[in-house]
């Protein structure tokens, strides 16, 4: 894919706006098993998620009530010096919502 592309080919590899890119496309299509790999991903290149990288994943993760992973992800956040913000809020309480309609 693209951002495998620019990892490899690219002189300073991939940086933050790459990875939400992608992050991003894979959360407009449900794909939040690969979103967290690639938040994975990241960390090994060495390039530092953001509040942005964060909320994207946890947007993807509510569409299918991962309520787990969504208060996992808030607690690497707090480990890391990300501070969740309202939208990192909002979107952890969608998702026990609609965990809670299942």
């Amino acid at each position: 894919h693209v951002l495998n592309d620019v990892r490899t080919n690219s002189k300073s590899g991939a940086s933050v706006f790459h990875y939400n890119a992608y992050i991003r496309a894979l959360a407009t299509a449900g794909e939040w098993q690969v979103a967290l790999t690639t938040l994975q991903q990241m960390a090994a290149d060495g390039v530092e998620p953001d509040l942005l990288t964060y909320n994207t994943v946890l947007s993807s993760l509510r569409y299918d009530a991962e309520v787990d992973r969504v208060l996992m992800l808030l607690d690497t956040m707090a480990e890391r010096g990300v501070a969740p913000d309202l939208i990192s809020y909002n979107t952890a309480l969608s998702a026990c919502q609609r965990a809670a309609d299942r």
